[in-house]
């Protein structure tokens, strides 16, 4: 929106009121499929044509499948943080634009994604470090300087090269690592100092579930896929659980599930489930990346002996891996969900005798975790009942454990 009112030349100041007073708004993406809703997003923040975290994970799918036939293709495996290429989970439509290395290859990366965006070739996304910034148009015209947000949704004007420049290198983090430290601060600010303001007045149920899930909730979802914001999705929930005491005038000891019950509470959304449920979708798409090392690490580590989210074990408190996380949102469902991801083995994990019998097997759920816990803290796994009739060492190493 704020390149379509500098392109119609809108001075600065009334271009930013307009902006403020349109809040937030639907955005629609054109996909090979046809125009489609991405949900509401506050606009000033990211770009109004990348996709929605919301439905990134289908149609990052199909926009790589076709890019992966363009010349010169750049072939892109995602992952969170350890080894691997380092393109990480969020990883929007534009910067596809930029991952590249000719000119001839931009030339057919901007006609793909210009079916997925609707745009002419724009690069540039909201806490991107942006190595170069390219326009690809008809006639070589773009628009001069186009301010992108920051990663303290501060506008920085984008300097633009020459496409031939390329992306030299595939050494980069989007969304992932420690990026939500950087992001939210600015962003906390603003929502302690407005929850200041709503205790000083007399609202409504109505306008402060309005707030919390049209306003603050928003503000903060795309935030939720990156890494640093694992454990702290719960405590927003836990301060707009503070706010709403204080502003509904509720007693301490409301149980927690009233605030999220929409049909007889208040009705509030659950940012630290919004977080998982985004979370997961990004996690699917990644875990069926070919040869992804962080889930088969995770398998080794782990001491199971098949795919951990065929049948999820609740990881032990002390494991706070990304993957963890995906796997400890996935087995407290009721009942717990199962997830179809594409396996091969690793091979620590394949067994070396003909009568073995996988341990988790005969383990009761109850014990589960425990058994995970002492393969975490021993370099000797068990996974066989073979294993633990397997002489003095394992003897020795359960004891260590």
């Amino acid at each position: 929106m704020d390149l379509i009112y500098r392109g119609i030349g809108v001075p600065n100041t009334p271009r930013e009121l307009m902006i403020d007073l349109l809040g937030a708004g639907e955005i629609d993406v054109r996909t090979a499929f046809g125009w489609i809703s991405t949900g509401a997003r506050e606009f000033g923040i990211g770009q109004g044509s990348i996709l929605s975290i919301l439905h990134i994970a289908c149609y990052m799918d199909c926009l790589q499948n076709q890019l992966e036939k363009c010349p010169d293709p750049v072939h892109i495996t995602h992952h969170h943080e350890g080894s691997g290429i380092d393109i990480s989970s969020t990883l929007f439509v534009d910067d596809q634009l930029d991952v590249t290395t000719s000119h001839r290859g931009i030339q057919a990366r901007s006609a793909v994604t210009n079916v997925f965006t609707g745009k002419m070739g724009t690069g540039g996304v909201f806490g991107a470090a942006k190595s170069f910034m390219m326009y690809l148009a008809p006639m070589n015209t773009h628009y001069d300087a186009v301010e992108l947000n920051d990663g303290y949704s501060v506008p920085r004007p984008v300097p633009v090269v020459a496409p031939d420049e390329g992306f030299k290198h595939l050494g980069i983090y989007q969304g992932g690592g420690n990026l939500w430290e950087a992001t939210i601060s600015p962003v906390w600010v603003r929502l302690t100092d407005e929850a200041a303001r709503l205790q000083r007045l007399q609202i409504s149920l109505e306008q402060f579930r309005y707030i919390v899930n049209s306003v603050w909730i928003p503000r903060l979802r795309y935030r939720m896929v990156l890494g640093g914001a694992i454990s702290v999705a719960g405590m927003v929930d836990t301060f707009i659980r503070h706010v709403a005491r204080s502003v509904l005038r509720l007693p301490f000891s409301t149980p927690r599930y009233v605030y999220y019950d929409k049909l007889n509470g208040i009705g509030l959304a659950n940012c630290e489930r919004e977080a998982n449920v985004h979370r997961l979708q990004e996690a699917l798409r990644i875990l069926n990346t070919p040869s992804l090392p962080r889930l088969e690490a995770y398998q080794s580590n782990a001491g199971l002996t098949e795919n951990q989210l065929s049948v999820p074990i609740s990881p032990p408190a002390h494991i706070r891996t990304w993957e963890a996380q995906i796997i400890r949102f996935a087995s407290k469902l009721k009942p717990p969900l199962r997830c179809a991801v594409r396996w091969t083995p690793p091979p620590a994990t394949m067994s070396a005798r003909a009568n073995d019998r996988p341990l988790l097997t005969i383990t009761p759920p109850s014990l589960s975790k425990i058994l995970i816990a002492v393969n975490w803290n021993s370099n000797y796994k068990l996974r066989y009942v073979g294993d633990i009739s397997g002489g003095e060492r394992s003897l020795e190493s359960c004891e260590a454990a």
